[in-house]
């Protein structure tokens, strides 16, 4: 049996690349074993500016329009609530911060989100400082998005770890797995990269983030995000999530007791309520040595494709970069070099 494509992982790279193959009606399976936590475990926040300084994340002009189109039309097609407009309520906690937020109200692109209204409220943060809103930002429901994906793709989705020994190359450029021909495979892995023998010696490293969900009738607020040195993100019913933390060292999916700890004592500089701790959760993010995405073919093997590195702005930035890969694949186009994976090979 000949299939076109084969993705392997099935985070918010190998979901959005899923769709973007199904809507060009190309032939395709997936296998993924779950076993990274990353997209599941993450906050789920669609926000184009940097807020330590306010300035555009990367890229954040294009990324921001086609995420936001994108996911409406996953809504559709899912029958599945997805997006939640939420404005993030930025605790600005110097005059410093103040004034850098002030100036950045007035600047090209970032007038459009943050709004110079700056406003002060202690029974929102523990804090007599001033509080700057961002607009026009969302929250997206990641387990509802990879749940009901994996459901509208059950007929070609295998749930299983891919097994690189079990691969084999044809003579013609193609592959055989399990019995099965692929054209192309399209690694999605995230941080699991690190144990792919073809794409392990990429400067792709592991950030383990940690989240508190949190449980209180004395919040009430999920109908907006607040940030200050962490996020506090609504999820709804009394519920919300509290992190990430950023941590090189424990690299897995265990939720730990030391950040437990820190986390409490952020959560308790920031709010002051009753609240109840209902869960931990972890994931490793895979995070590229210049902060910027990894897609491309391999050097020797130009079948087999790799889309990764999306470090804590995956939610932003995949549906775009969904599409360029595509078009890489499909219809010849070039990857710019600054996302190419080719930039870290030296020329032969």
């Amino acid at each position: 049996m000949s299939n076109h494509t084969l993705i392997v992982g099935f985070g918010i790279a190998g979901v959005t690349i899923a769709h973007r193959l199904h809507h060009a009606d190309q032939q395709f399976k997936i296998i993924s074993d779950q076993s990274q936590c990353a997209s599941r475990t993450a906050g789920g926040v669609i926000n184009p500016i940097a807020l330590k300084r306010y300035k555009k994340a990367w890229n954040a002009d294009v990324f921001y329009e086609e995420a936001i189109k994108f996911y409406h039309f996953l809504e559709n097609k899912l029958n599945s609530d997805l997006l939640n407009s939420k404005p993030i309520y930025k605790a600005l906690n110097s005059a410093e911060d103040q004034n850098d937020f002030m100036i950045a109200s007035d600047r090209h692109f970032l007038n459009q989100f943050l709004s110079p209204n700056i406003f002060n409220d202690n029974e929102i943060f523990n804090t007599t400082h001033a509080i700057g809103k961002v607009k026009l930002t969302f929250t997206i429901d990641l387990n509802s998005l990879l749940d009901s994906s994996a459901e509208f793709f059950r007929d070609i989705y295998i749930s299983d770890s891919f097994r690189f020994e079990e691969l084999e190359f044809l003579e013609n450029g193609h592959f055989l797995y399990r019995n099965e021909t692929f054209t192309n495979i399209i690694f999605c892995e995230g941080y699991g990269v690190n144990a792919n023998p073809f794409f392990n010696d990429l400067p792709i490293y592991g950030n383990k983030g940690e989240y508190l969900i949190i449980s209180s009738s004395d919040l009430n607020y999920q109908d907006v995000i607040l940030k200050s040195r962490y996020f506090l993100i609504p999820l709804g019913e009394s519920l919300y999530k509290f992190g990430a933390n950023y941590d090189r060292k424990s690299l897995n999916n265990e939720p730990t007791d030391e950040t437990r700890d820190h986390l409490i004592s952020e959560f308790k500089k920031m709010i002051t309520c009753d609240y109840e701790i209902v869960d931990q959760v972890a994931g490793v993010r895979p995070t590229v040595k210049d902060r910027k995405p990894v897609l491309g073919c391999h050097h020797q093997h130009q079948n087999l494709y790799l889309f990764n590195g999306f470090g804590s702005r995956g939610v932003l930035a995949a549906p775009s970069l969904s599409q360029v890969l595509y078009d890489f694949i499909f219809n010849n186009k070039e990857i710019e070099n600054e996302i190419n994976l080719s930039r870290f090979y030296s020329p032969l």
